[in-house]
């Protein structure tokens, strides 16, 4: 690897960490730590056989950093076991299974980002969501008051705010720091037949 080429892959994890270090080291991951007990899921399925499926480009430094280096450790550190991850631009059949999977799905084309996670189907991250936005997801366990939500947050430089959406109501958009728990106070007001549990 060149000199040059080592200055832009520190580059980029420079700008990733600046962005990412707070929300790491809440999460533990920095210091080697885990994560809260009440953090783990209790999904219907054992959380280390749910399917994960990322779809990323591996020529962006930016998504594989964020991919591999962040989300995959908080899925691991979940329990999440059965990842994959598929690089959509250089794999023409990862590509079309990822633009047929958002149309069954019916994700907004608003809703789409450059690169897509879905935990079983039913959580679907698109872009770079904030890790407080997943984990918070993921502690919901079965009390989810959805069946299936997807989150966009697709700037990898100067992010405000990110959409969220339950396939119900509207679209929503909150600043990047506002926790999903409001737009999930929303949803259950507004679909009184949420629950909870």
């Amino acid at each position: 690897m060149s000199i040059f080429a080592l200055e832009g892959r520190l580059a980029v994890l420079s700008r990733c960490l600046k962005h990412l270090l707070i929300p790491l080291i809440f999460l533990g991951i920095y210091s080697g730590g885990t994560l809260p007990a009440h953090a783990s899921p209790t999904l219907e399925t054992s959380v280390s056989e749910t399917p994960v499926t990322i779809y990323s480009s591996q020529a962006c430094g930016h998504c594989h950093i964020y991919v591999e280096e962040v989300v995959e450790e908080v899925l691991k550190q979940v329990g999440f076991e059965n990842i994959t991850i598929k690089d959509f631009i250089s794999d023409q059949k990862a590509r079309q299974e990822l633009v047929e999977l958002t149309q069954k799905l019916g994700i907004p084309m608003e809703l789409r980002g450059h690169l897509a996670i879905f935990i079983d189907d039913s959580i679907i991250l698109e872009g770079h969501v904030p890790i407080p936005v997943i984990t918070d997801l993921l502690r919901l366990g079965e009390k989810r008051p959805f069946e299936r939500i997807v989150v966009l947050q697709d700037e990898m430089h100067g992010a405000k705010s990110y959409k969220v959406w339950a396939f119900r109501g509207e679209i929503k958009e909150y600043p990047l720091d506002t926790p999903i728990s409001q737009y999930l106070d929303w949803l259950q007001k507004n679909f009184s037949w949420v629950n909870l549990g």
